[in-house]
């Protein structure tokens, strides 16, 4: 009896290792999946955008300017054959260009005369622009 008490208690002995070294085992890989299942992945830069603090931003002081006004079309129409405010009601652009007004002279006429259809053929608010040059016309209405 001697003899099996010794495998018995060498046997035991070597379960015993196999079970504890199980146990550890087990115990290692419940801790990792524990970890993991409680870590946050870290923020992937290129899906993450960073958001600027608010700042506030005052505005700046806007120096003035004294400015001196162009002169109205007005001005343009007063030329050597009189002031377009003076000519008789009803002429037409023609009319206008054979007494020698130039085009701002045309439109002054043609606004004292309450922008009659009659000097802006295609109703385009623009009158008289087929009779004078396509550069005197852009000219006027860039000022």
């Amino acid at each position: 009896m001697g003899n099996s008490a010794a495998r018995f208690t060498a046997g035991s002995a070597f379960l015993a290792a196999v079970a504890g070294m199980t146990a550890g085992l087990v115990a290692v890989l419940v801790t990792g999946l524990v970890v993991l299942a409680m870590h946050e992945p870290e923020a992937d830069a290129s899906r993450v955008q960073a958001v600027a603090p608010a700042r506030v931003v005052q505005p700046t002081p806007i120096a003035t300017v004294p400015v001196t006004p162009r002169p109205t079309s007005t001005a343009a129409s007063v030329k050597a054959f009189g002031d377009v405010r003076e000519l008789p009601d009803g002429l037409l652009c023609r009319d206008l260009k054979q007494r020698g007004y130039g085009y701002g002279a045309t439109v002054e006429y043609w606004k004292t005369q309450q922008q009659p259809p009659r000097m802006d053929a295609n109703r385009n608010g623009i009158p008289c622009e087929q009779l004078y040059a396509g550069t005197e016309v852009d000219a006027f209405w860039r000022q």
